[in-house]
C-alpha cells in the first residue's frame, strides 16, 4: 500500500501482545515449564469440568517469529500499532519495551475489550486465550448479579485498565465496542476524557438504526446513503 499510495493513506498494522491465538498453546508442566517472559504472557485457567488448572502460552521461538514480521510491517511504512484486547496492563507494558527491543519505534494503541456482560467475558477471553490479572475473574462473577451491576463493574474494571496504560505512555486507546455505548461511554465519562454534556447527545447518535442487522449492515432502500460524521468525501473532511 505504501508502495503503490504513498503517504495518502494512514497504516495501522494489528498487534498481539500474548501471541496470536492460533499460536498460544497449552503447556505441561504448569508455570514451572515457562521462561520468565512467558510467564508474563501466560493465560492460567481453571477448567470448568474437571478443576484442572490450564496454562496456556505463545512459546519463546514463535514470539520471536511473530515479533519479526511485525518488525517487517514496521519497515514497510506501517505508522502505528493497534493491540488487540489485553487485560492486564503489564502486558501492554512487556509489548511496548519488546517493541523498542526490536527496533520498532511506531505508537502502540492499547485495545480495550469493553466488559458489557460476564457471559461474554467468559467467551472472549477463553476464544482469545486473554492472560487474566489475578482475582478479575473473580472480582467479575461476584459482580454479575444484575445487568446494571455488572456494567457499573465493567466500566470501573476499564476506567483501571485505561488509566494505567495511559500511565504507562499509551499514545492513545482504542475501544472494541460491539456497537454497544453504554460502558465506553461511562468509561471515558470517569476517566475524564468527556464531559455529561458531551456523552448524553452522543449516544442516540451511537445507536445504530433500526433497519441495520450484523449481516446487512445499515439499509436505506433507494435513498441516499445516511450524511453521518464517518461518511463525509475526502473533500468535505
Amino acid at each position: 500500500m505504501r508502495k503503490e499510495h504513498g503517504d495518502y493513506f494512514s497504516i495501522s498494522v494489528a498487534g498481539d501482545p500474548e501471541g496470536l491465538p492460533d499460536n498460544i498453546e497449552e503447556v505441561e508442566g504448569g508455570v514451572d515449564a515457562l521462561t520468565h517472559a512467558e510467564k508474563r504472557r501466560a493465560r492460567v485457567a481453571i477448567d470448568k469440568t474437571t478443576g484442572k488448572e490450564i496454562v496456556t502460552v505463545c512459546r519463546d521461538p514463535v514470539w520471536e517469529i511473530e515479533m519479526k514480521y511485525l518488525k517487517e510491517k514496521a519497515d514497510a511504512g506501517a505508522q502505528f500499532i493497534i493491540l488487540q484486547m489485553p487485560l492486564d496492563p503489564q502486558v501492554y507494558m512487556d509489548y511496548v519495551k519488546a517493541c523498542k527491543d526490536w527496533g520498532i519505534d511506531i505508537p502502540v494503541v492499547s485495545g480495550i475489550m469493553c466488559l458489557n456482560t460476564f457471559g461474554g467475558l467468559e467467551r472472549m477471553t477463553e476464544l482469545c486465550k486473554t492472560r487474566l490479572p489475578p482475582g478479575l475473574m473473580e472480582e467479575a462473577r461476584a459482580a454479575n448479579t444484575t445487568d446494571d451491576a455488572f456494567k457499573a463493574w465493567g466500566m470501573g474494571a476499564g476506567v483501571k485498565m485505561c488509566r494505567a496504560v495511559l500511565d504507562g505512555g499509551a499514545p492513545g486507546l482504542h475501544f472494541y465496542t460491539l456497537n454497544l455505548e453504554r460502558v465506553v461511554g461511562g468509561t471515558l465519562l470517569n476517566l475524564g476524557k468527556i464531559t455529561p454534556s458531551r456523552l448524553q447527545p452522543a449516544i442516540p447518535a451511537m445507536r445504530m438504526p433500526s433497519s441495520w442487522s450484523p449481516r446487512k449492515g445499515i439499509t436505506t432502500g433507494s435513498k441516499a446513503r445516511p450524511q453521518l460524521a464517518g461518511n463525509k468525501p475526502l473533500s468535505e473532511v
